[in-house]
């Protein structure tokens, strides 16, 4: 599981990957726009109209293809996951280790 700094969550189970935001691309912090278009354009990114994204890294590892739609069945098992792992504090920060005095 991984946890951005703007509080998408991201889990990915043997070849599915799951992103519990309308997108993942917030690259570069809250004052970008994440990736820029023509680099989206040349790679062949689609804009997402689900409320989510998930793909099998097997068969698409550059994340071309959503299957959001598609595979409900996975997206609700991985959601299923997330929330356990959340409400079980798996996404709240370690502790700051401190060195003694």
């Amino acid at each position: 599981m991984l946890h951005s700094s703007s509080g998408k969550f991201i889990i990915r189970q043997g070849d599915w990957v799951l992103i519990d935001a309308r997108t993942g691309d917030d690259n570069g912090g809250p004052q970008r726009a994440g990736e820029p278009l023509w680099l989206k354009q040349d790679r062949g990114y689609a804009t997402n109209s689900f409320s989510g994204e998930i793909y099998n890294m097997r068969d698409d590892p550059a994340q071309r293809r959503n299957l959001y739609g598609e595979k409900p069945e996975v997206v609700e098992r991985l959601k299923t996951l997330l929330e356990r792992y959340k409400a079980e504090g798996r996404s709240v920060p370690l502790p700051v280790k401190r060195n003694p005095d």
